[in-house]
This record gives C-alpha cells, structure tokens and sequence, in this order.
C-alpha cells in the first residue's frame, strides 16, 4: 500500500472504522511513533505479514491508540458483506449506484455541482472508504472530517 494522506486522513476521523480493526496477516496500519529506529521520520507504514517476512510488519508495533488501521479495500468490501450479507453482485451494484451518482449526495448538502461534493477522491480505497461510510454509518467526507447525512 502506498502512503497517501487523504486515506490516512479519512482512516484516521473514520472512528467507527478504527473499532473494527483486523490485526491479522495482510492489515496495514499507519504508525505516529518517537521510535526513530523504525521510522526515521517519526512516522511509517506498518504490513502485518507472516513470520517469514522480515521486511514486513511486527504485531508488537501494532498497540499504540495513535496507529491508524489502513484498511484494504478487500476488508472494506468484507465489512459490507459482513453487514449487509451482500453477495458479490450486490455489492457491486450497490457500489456503482453510489459511484457513479455523486449529485445526489451533492443535493442532499445544497451543493449544485455534480462533482464530488467529498473532494475528488485520487485512490479507489478512499471512494470505498467513503462508500463504507455512507451505507453502514450515514456519514460522508466534507471538509476533512466524516459528516452525518
């Protein structure tokens, strides 16, 4: 997963999304440390990987109430079908309602574009995110913070 800030951002005010937090084998997370041994810049991106990964993550980093869990966008897809007990298909569909329909978000906050009132999301995890959001908490992305509906 690369570094973006819009994503840790949204991860980060997405309290609701935090208390669902998978530390398993794949999960990422985005940790705020004063360990310089691991993150010379005080900040870092966490992989939990298999023991046999070196490179990858260590569960011992991942306890701190400052890191921010990344979810991928198979564990967003996994909340909805856990949720909703969605199949595949009508997830899909669910999703392409909301993505492809942003001026009926906009009109519901008064705004008169038909461009994504939630800024134009750059990544695919963060439009997931966002769809995640909206369907299971009734909130969307304005302004740098997760507003109710």
């Amino acid at each position: 997963m690369k570094e973006n800030k819009i994503y840790i951002d949204m991860c980060r005010e997405a309290k609701e999304i935090q208390e669902l937090a998978k530390v398993e084998e794949g999960s990422w997370f985005f940790c705020e440390c004063k360990d310089m041994q691991y993150y010379p810049h005080g900040y870092g991106l966490n992989f939990i990987g298999n023991d046999n990964d070196a490179d990858n993550g260590n569960k011992e980093l991942i306890d701190s109430p400052t890191d921010i869990w990344l979810p991928t966008q198979e564990q967003l897809q996994d909340i909805m079908i856990d949720t909703f007990k969605y199949d595949i298909y009508l997830l899909m569909n669910k999703f392409c309602e909301f993505s492809l329909n942003p001026y009926a978000i906009n009109q519901s906050l008064g705004f008169k574009s038909n461009m994504w009132a939630v800024g134009a999301f750059e990544r695919m995890n963060q439009l997931w995110l966002a769809f995640v959001m909206k369907e299971k908490f009734g909130k969307i992305w304005i302004n740098g913070k997760w507003t109710i509906l």
